[in-house]
């Protein structure tokens, strides 16, 4: 086997192009942080995903996780959001319908909602919704307004009730400080 001095030149000169470039070629650069994870995008747009978050039922026996994954450019929400939740109550029915209630607006309503995971023994339901881009700004300027909630029907006609948590509020002040 034969080595050159011109062929390691080579080698030496165009490797950290190659890095560079596959590197920089790359459609996301990732920041993280304990509650958001922001994707960036070409055309400067920004992909969020709001982790996990409980809403607190009425009663002690629900509640609810909630996440949220949708794009924003500049401070323009430019796309729908998979609103993903988990329902933690004991029922055998499965989740109907579901809407933010805004005091005084129209609730946003949680559409195309399909069932992800549910197991009846371990007491839970985990569906996938979108809320659609025209909704966005409405509903996450509304999560610290009182009285504002999620309400969810189920198929044997119970509907539950639920307010963010501290937590839930952290975490999207946290996205807005972005």
């Amino acid at each position: 086997m034969k080595f050159s001095f011109h062929s390691l030149f080579l080698f030496l000169l165009f490797s950290p192009l190659m890095i560079c470039s596959c590197v920089s070629s790359s459609s996301t650069i990732f920041k993280n942080s304990d509650k958001v994870l922001v994707m960036t995008f070409d055309g400067n747009a920004l992909k969020y995903y709001l982790r996990p978050e409980i809403m607190l039922g009425k009663d002690k026996n629900s509640s609810v996780n909630i996440d949220f994954s949708y794009q924003k450019r500049n401070d323009a929400y430019i796309s729908d959001s998979y609103t993903n939740f988990t329902l933690n109550y004991n029922t055998s029915a499965y989740i109907q319908s579901a809407q933010f209630n805004i005091p005084g607006k129209e609730p946003v309503v949680c559409n195309n909602i399909t069932t992800l995971n549910r197991n009846v023994s371990q007491k839970f339901i985990r569906v996938q919704t979108i809320v659609l881009q025209k909704d966005m700004e409405t509903l996450m300027n509304s999560f610290e307004i009182p009285e504002f909630n999620l309400s969810i029907e189920l198929t044997d006609g119970t509907v539950l009730f639920f307010t963010p948590s501290k937590t839930l509020i952290e975490t999207i002040r946290e996205e807005k400080m972005r």
